[in-house]
């Protein structure tokens, strides 16, 4: 074999040895022990990084949100976008997803609706947020009559007053 053919192949095997010593390895789908939180989503929202990229986080990572009352608060407080948090909430339920919770499920009652419209939670999530939790809603005369003076709207009572009732303990 003549000399420069032997040394190009020479130089092609040497640059291909240096290519692989070199090369990152190729980046994994999911992060494999990664928990996603709220403080994660909040952290991405505060970096800018894009909604698409948030919302297939959410949707390719183990979650353990907080979608309490008082998390969805937190969270809008934090100016979270709704159809993240609704992605959250969906992620939340999703029991190939989301890490157990600690202690017993959130029932909701009419406190909890109230902290919501209290903290200016857009009625969208209000509704979602009822639908898709146990509850325990006092929509007696009485019930109606504190919702009103709390200024729940008529859309959230309804809602409410659709809701299945959670079995007591």
């Amino acid at each position: 074999m003549p000399s420069s053919v032997f040394n190009t192949r020479l130089a092609l095997a040497l640059s291909a040895a240096a290519l692989t010593l070199v090369s990152p390895a190729p980046a994994r789908a999911q992060s494999g022990g990664e928990v996603l939180s709220n403080t994660s989503v909040v952290n991405m929202i505060t970096a800018k990084v894009s909604k698409d990229l948030i919302l297939t986080k959410i949707r390719t990572t183990k979650t353990s949100f907080d979608v309490t009352a008082g998390g969805m608060v937190r969270l809008h407080q934090a100016k979270v976008p709704q159809d993240i948090m609704l992605a959250m909430m969906t992620a939340a339920a999703d029991p190939k997803m989301a890490t157990p919770a600690a202690g017993a499920a959130e029932v909701l009652t009419n406190n909890e609706v109230v902290q919501m419209v209290q903290g200016q939670l857009p009625r969208p999530i209000i509704i979602e947020k009822i639908r898709s939790s146990k509850s325990r809603f006092d929509t007696t005369s009485d019930g109606l009559v504190s919702l009103q003076s709390n200024k729940v709207p008529d859309e959230v009572v309804k809602a409410m007053m659709a809701a299945p009732v959670a079995p007591s303990k």
